[in-house]
């Protein structure tokens, strides 16, 4: 019992630490309804057939579904200095080496945020791509910015940067 009670302690600041995070979201992130959908169907598929007469063990059940609903309902998005997404620790825009804008046909944007050449993520937004781009001018980083597709040299630039 006391080890469904930390779990579940754990849970709650996780909970706690994430809400805070997405309230510090100035432009939010595209989620999709098939994501909620799914992680909703996910956690109530566990609870269904995993449940058990235990108390404890149901604890750690409930606490296991709703880690799945927090990272399906969960915000993401771009914050005032970092971005918000579940499971990134820090998200700083000074730790990507490059931030790449490309346009969607239906006036949105599509960003990817490289790290290194093989560790980088890509999110959607509503917003069109001047907006976005403006953004990142106005936080300072347009040194940063990539507009359109990635260049196939870009990194081997970098690299030789690094190294000088």
């Amino acid at each position: 019992m006391t080890e469904a009670l930390i779990i579940c302690g754990f849970l709650f600041v996780l909970m706690v630490i994430q809400i805070k995070e997405q309230m510090q979201i100035k432009i939010k992130a595209k989620t999709s309804i098939f994501r909620r959908l799914l992680s909703f169907g996910l956690a109530i598929l566990l609870l269904y057939i995993f449940w058990q007469p235990n108390l404890a063990n149901q604890l750690k059940l409930v606490a296991f579904s709703m880690m799945i609903l927090i990272s399906g309902f969960g915000n993401e998005g771009l914050a005032t200095d970092h971005l918000v997404k579940l499971g990134i620790i820090s998200g700083a825009y000074t730790d990507y080496e490059f931030i790449q804008i490309e346009k969607i046909p239906n006036q949105s944007s599509f960003v990817t945020f490289h790290k290194t050449k093989n560790s980088h993520f890509s999110m959607f937004y509503d917003e069109k791509n001047q907006e976005l781009i403006h953004y990142f001018k106005k936080l300072g980083l347009e040194e940063k910015l990539i507009i359109g597709e990635m260049p196939d040299t870009i990194y081997q630039i970098s690299i030789k940067q690094k190294k000088a």
